[in-house]
């Protein structure tokens, strides 16, 4: 075959990409088991059965050969990736009825001390979305809450 026949390389390298099934959890979330980080879809799709098509650096979440979701990639495990497009309208207005937001949760740290003062500070911060963190302070809260019962019950000496 002659050198000159042959096409010049594409620009961009091939990138292998991979498919698998997942169902719309309640949350609207999917969850990529290959890293186990969980993505957002609009909240219409729950329940329903969706394929994640995944490279090193996308994921793609269809329904009936429809995309419905596009993000980067993530690798951190455990993690949410979440577009507010995707969430219910109710969903931060329910938190808000309850009177939970940041300053709620760091106003109810800060007498128990600094330390947990700044590990509320830091859960709060480690989130895409502060709501995500919610339930994780308000079980720290009642976690300090109840240690506090207990030495009032049993004093330590």
């Amino acid at each position: 075959m002659k050198k000159t026949l042959l096409k010049p390389l594409p620009l961009q390298s091939f990138e292998v990409k991979y498919a698998v099934s997942a169902k719309v959890q309640k949350n609207y979330h999917v969850l990529l088991g290959q890293d186990w980080h969980y993505y957002s879809v609009p909240y219409q799709y729950l329940g329903k059965q969706a394929t994640i098509i995944y490279d090193s650096t996308h994921v793609e979440v269809y329904l009936e050969h429809k995309r419905i979701a596009s993000h980067k990639r993530n690798f951190q495990k455990h993690r949410y990736t979440t577009i507010d497009d995707h969430m219910p309208k109710n969903h931060l207005q329910y938190k808000d009825a309850l009177g939970w937001d940041k300053d709620y949760f760091l106003q109810k740290a800060k007498p128990i001390g600094e330390y947990f003062f700044q590990a509320v500070s830091k859960l709060l911060e480690s989130r895409q979305f502060t709501q995500q963190a919610f339930l994780s302070c308000r079980g720290l809260l009642r976690l300090a809450i109840n240690m506090a019962t207990q030495e009032l019950i049993m004093p330590a000496g």
